[in-house]
Order: C-alpha cells, then sequence, then structure tokens
C-alpha cells in the first residue's frame, strides 16, 4: 500500500465547475496537480524502489477530507479533479494507469484546507484497506 496526502483540488479541476470553457482555461491547475503528485509519490516512497505488488491489478482509495461543510458529489466529481494527481503519482511510480481496476471514496473528517488522501494498493487488498481506513 502507498499513501500519497494531496492537496483539496482546485476548483477549475473539478468536472461539474467546467461551464464550458475551453480545456486551456484549466491547464495550468493540472499541470500543477500533475506535478504535486509526482513529487508527494517520491516522499511518499521515501527513497524506495515501487513494490513489487504494483504489477497486479490496483485499486484506488480516495480518502476525502473536505475543507468545510459544503455537500459536495464526493464520489463522482472527486475522481475526476484529483485525475491530475493520479497521473503525476503513476508517472512517479513508472506504470500505466490503465492496471486500475477498481476505486472507491471514502468520506472522513473535515480539515483546514482540506485534503485527499491517495491510497493505491493491490485490487486484492482494497476491502482491507477500507476497513482500516473506517476505524
Amino acid at each position: 500500500m502507498i499513501r500519497i496526502t494531496l492537496p483539496w483540488p482546485p476548483q477549475p479541476l473539478w468536472p461539474n465547475r467546467s461551464g464550458g470553457k475551453h480545456w486551456a482555461a484549466k491547464d495550468k491547475d493540472r499541470t500543477s496537480a500533475k506535478e504535486t503528485g509526482y513529487y508527494a509519490t517520491l516522499e511518499a516512497l521515501q527513497g524506495h524502489n515501487p513494490p513489487l505488488w504494483l504489477n497486479d491489478p490496483l485499486a484506488l482509495v480516495y480518502v476525502v477530507h473536505a475543507p468545510n461543510k459544503i455537500r459536495r458529489d464526493i464520489h463522482d466529481n472527486l475522481p475526476g479533479a484529483c485525475k491530475p494527481f493520479v497521473d503525476g503519482a503513476f508517472a512517479a511510480l513508472k506504470i500505466d494507469d490503465s492496471q486500475v481496476s477498481g476505486s472507491t471514496t471514502l468520506r472522513r473528517e473535515i480539515v483546514k484546507l482540506g485534503a485527499v488522501e491517495l491510497i493505491i494498493c493491490s485490487l486484492s487488498d482494497m476491502a482491507g484497506v477500507v476497513a482500516e481506513v473506517l476505524k
């Protein structure tokens, strides 16, 4: 399991906030988020090589710490808003995100400024990871 702590996604990356704008309008935020995901993943690895189970089918667990009590559709929108972070994380791991076979989103306590913990694990370990997060 690799646990990566990421900042709350900027508003332009949320799919329902695009408002018909051209893709280039959010390109700066997308590029920045991809870099953030890349370096956060390297930090999470702490100089170690990526684990061997990364060749297995993978699962993503999004642990959401919203910045406030505003109601959000995190199950549909959050994965889309986090896609550039995920792209950066998988670039740091030197693997293709097409290996992801499942994902889930868990809402946890509110934290100032918000955060998303991205957990990458093997698909077979996903239930155990979810149970651990929900403790």
